[in-house]
C-alpha cells in the first residue's frame, strides 16, 4: 500500500510537502498455483493444489482443466473434475483468477486413469449335460476402464463356477433339478452386477438298466 505526497520547486527552493494522498495498493494477477496432484475416482479425478501468491488481489477462484479439455472451477482446493471416461490416463493444470486476470497456468499432474467395476455380461445362455451345465454369455461392453480378470457363474441354488471366458461349465448339480444361471464379471476394481437371468433347464441322464427282467 502507498500514499503520495506533492512539493513545488522555483529558484528559490522547494516547498513544504503537500498533504498525502489516499492509499493505493498495487496488483496483478495470482502467481501459478504449485503442487498439482490428482487421484482417480469413478468418471471423476479429485485435483488438489497449493495456492500461488494473491499479488495484491484476492483469489477469487480457481480452474481446473484436463489434458482433453474438462473444466471444472472452485474456491479452494481439492476441485473435482467429472464427466472423465473410465481407461483414459488424464493430467491436469491449474488456474488462479482475481480481480486484476488470470495467472499462468500450473505445472501438469502426474497422469491418473479413472476406473469402475465392469458392466455386466448379456446374452446368458445354458445347456444341460449329465450333472452340469454348460453356461454362455457375452462380454459387457465396458470393462469399467480395467481389464476383465474373470467371470463367476452362479445357479439359483448356490452352486459357483468360474472362468476366464465363455463358455464355464457349471458341474456338482443334480440331475432331475431345474437351474437358471447368472453370470458376473470382475476386474481389479471389483465386481459387476449379475447378468440377467438364464433359460431354464433341467438336467438329466439316460435311464439306469432295467432289473429283475424275466
Amino acid at each position: 500500500t502507498y500514499t503520495f505526497t506533492v512539493t513545488a520547486t522555483n529558484a528559490v527552493g522547494t516547498s513544504a510537502a503537500s498533504a498525502a494522498t489516499n492509499a493505493v495498493t498495487f496488483a496483478s494477477a495470482p502467481s501459478a498455483p504449485t503442487g498439482v496432484s490428482a487421484v482417480a475416482g469413478i468418471g471423476q479425478a479429485t485435483v488438489s493444489f497449493t495456492p500461488g501468491a494473491s499479488n495484491g488481489s484476492a483469489i477469487t477462484s480457481y480452474t481446473v482443466t484436463s489434458n482433453l479439455g474438462h473444466t471444472a472451477t472452485g474456491g479452494s482446493s481439492p476441485i473435482t473434475v467429472t464427466g472423465l471416461t473410465n481407461g483414459i490416463t488424464y493430467t491436469f493444470t491449474v488456474t488462479a483468477t482475481n480481480a486484476v486476470g488470470t495467472s499462468a497456468a500450473s505445472s501438469a499432474s502426474s497422469g491418473v486413469t479413472p476406473v469402475d467395476v465392469p458392466g455386466a455380461p448379456t446374452s446368458v445362455s445354458a445347456v444341460a449335460g449329465n450333472g452340469q451345465a454348460t453356461v454362455t454369455f457375452t462380454a459387457p461392453v465396458s470393462n469399467g476402464g480395467s481389464v476383465i480378470t474373470g467371470y463367476t457363474v452362479t445357479s439359483n441354488l448356490g452352486h459357483t463356477a468360474t472362468g476366464g471366458s465363455s463358455p464355464i461349465v457349471v458341474t456338482g448339480l443334480t440331475n432331475g433339478v431345474t437351474y437358471t444361471f447368472t453370470v458376473t464379471a470382475t476386474n481389479a476394481v471389483g465386481t459387476s452386477a449379475a447378468s440377467s437371468t438364464s433359460n431354464t433347464v433341467v438336467l438329466a441322464t439316460v435311464p439306469g438298466a432295467l432289473t429283475g427282467v424275466t
